[in-house]
């Protein structure tokens, strides 16, 4: 994937190159803009339940429909994030406390089955967890396999409840 330049950005939106730089001094700031809000958004809808008297099913259904939900809104600037760090190599701090924000997200929803285990069960489940809650792997379910909102949930739901219970 590529990473448009301005001017195309520019052609897309209908406003002038001229405008554009007038808002933005490059494209790099016109991006950091676009997640800036999006993260936003994002951050508006990624409260779960409080796990406290809920069923694991009902906890599993609500982390995957979050994830889902997340990856609906953030689609667009994650594929765009994605093809700026493969031209720029560049890390993205963000993407790192999104990653803090959904590890304690996953501890806190599925703490009462992840207490009894010991440390190498609990790492090995809460990496395995994690790893389906992704936005990479929402992104291969729903643009590589083409799965509905609804088919990537169960998918995650299936997964999730498997490493779960199997511990």
């Amino acid at each position: 994937m590529r990473v448009p330049t301005i001017e195309e950005v520019s052609i897309r939106s209908g406003l002038s190159v001229r405008s554009m730089y007038r808002y933005f001094t490059d494209i790099q700031e016109l991006s950091d803009e676009v997640v800036r809000l999006v993260q936003d958004e994002a951050r508006a809808i990624s409260t779960l339940p409080d796990p406290a008297g809920i069923s694991l099913a009902e906890r599993v259904e609500a982390i995957a429909r979050l994830r889902v939900s997340l990856y609906e809104v953030v689609k667009g600037t994650f594929l765009a994030n994605a093809a700026r760090l493969i031209v720029s190599g560049e890390s993205q701090p963000a993407g790192a406390a999104i990653r803090a924000q959904m590890l304690r997200q996953f501890s806190n929803q599925f703490a009462q089955e992840l207490l009894p285990l010991n440390e190498t069960e609990r790492r090995c489940a809460i990496e395995s967890g994690q790893a389906l809650c992704t936005m990479e792997f929402v992104d291969i379910l729903m643009r590589w396999r083409s799965m509905t909102a609804d088919e990537a949930v169960e998918t995650i739901k299936y997964g999730l409840t498997k490493i779960l219970t199997a511990v």
